[in-house]
């Protein structure tokens, strides 16, 4: 104990970054409540962690991945006097090259923060079953709270980066990420084991009725015109729009209406809008070109995106593609809006114009 004391004392006096005194007990009593004994670290350092990890169990054992030359060799040399090398295998390198085959019950990630999000995505196929991903330094010592907090230009591109992380954290949908304010903020990700519940099951979930009818591809108003839907109710078309500060807005309004982009601006606060393209409409909306539908704003849980609905489809049924567009449903308005305000979504209802 007196050893990991020293290592500790001499990290810190030598402003090697290690965890926070709560973020590493957390993470011990993590390791013993959960019976972990397979880690992966991302990040070795001096090995202060990882001894720290070993130390708890004698079935512990740790696979850690350094970069930086001269950490590594102290690390080996910390881990030999605790006498854990049988223990803690470590690795010399870049950790997105690292190729492991095993499977690990923890996979902690703090090495450079902004390849956090690529750290997460290379060695998430070595989680073992009822595992997690633990992410530290979520907070960055409250500069993500507050950017203010710096003005140093390259700190403020690390934070962003991290912010980018936790955001790919919040809409990944193979993973539960809880948030936690301890340390420097912890994020702890399990995969997702509940079945993914496709449109009908969430509108019988919500009580909501629908009417449903299958069709050919329909991708632009032209395909539209050609097939004949033979269900109550107005049909809808939608937009993707943005500006040129990537303020975005999904619109819906009539089929029959032609969108006036720069009214819609002008309801945005913005000067001049854009068609979102088919990575856009990917990464936000979880849609292909054609498909899109009011059904998408369950994708923004973000909340980064306008919902803009013309006042004309109120008080009646209207017609949209359940997330497909080889199929049309026809429900009624007010459970559009039912739908929405489930996943917490605000929406403005206006009067669009039709332009000339």
């Amino acid at each position: 104990m007196d050893q990991l004391i020293e290592i500790k004392k001499n990290a810190r006096k030598e402003a090697v970054p290690i965890m926070k005194d709560s973020g590493i007990d957390f993470l011990c009593d993590y390791i013993k409540t959960h019976n972990v004994k397979r880690i992966l670290e991302i990040g070795t350092a001096v090995g202060y962690s990882a001894i720290r990890f070993a130390q708890l169990d004698e079935e512990i054992s740790v696979s850690t991945i350094e970069n930086d030359i001269e950490r590594y060799h102290q690390a080996v040399k910390n881990i030999a006097g605790c006498q854990l090398m049988d223990r803690i295998t470590l690795y010399l390198g870049d950790a997105l090259t690292v190729d492991l085959k095993d499977e690990f019950d923890l996979i902690f990630i703090d090495a450079a923060k902004a390849q956090y999000t690529k750290f997460f995505e290379h060695f998430k196929g070595n989680l073992a079953e009822g595992g997690a991903i633990i992410a530290d330094n979520l907070s960055f010592h409250g500069m993500v709270e507050d950017l203010s907090l710096t003005h140093n230009y390259s700190t403020k591109k690390l934070i962003k980066k991290i912010k980018k992380f936790i955001d790919f954290l919040k809409l990944n949908e193979e993973f539960d990420t809880e948030f936690l304010e301890i340390g420097d903020g912890i994020s702890v990700s399990k995969k997702n084991t509940r079945p993914k519940k496709d449109i009908f099951q969430i509108l019988q979930d919500l009580s909501i009725s629908y009417e449903i009818q299958e069709h050919q591809p329909i991708f632009c108003e032209e395909d539209a015109a050609k097939v004949q839907i033979n269900l109550q109710g107005t049909e809808v078309k939608n937009l993707f729009v943005k500006d040129k500060h990537n303020k975005m807005a999904l619109v819906s309004l009539p089929l029959h209406k032609k969108a006036d982009l720069k009214q819609i601006a002008q309801i945005l606060n913005s000067k001049r809008l854009s068609f979102c393209n088919p990575a856009e409409l990917e990464d936000y909306l979880h849609i292909t070109p054609g498909s899109v539908t009011p059904f998408c704003i369950m994708y923004d849980r973000l909340a980064r995106i306008e919902f803009i609905l013309d006042e004309e489809l109120c008080n009646d049924k209207i017609l949209i593609h359940p997330m497909r567009n080889t199929a049309t449903v026809s429900i009624m308005f007010s459970d559009l809006l039912k739908f929405v305000e489930n996943y917490k979504h605000s929406y403005k209802i206006v009067r669009l114009s039709s332009k000339l």
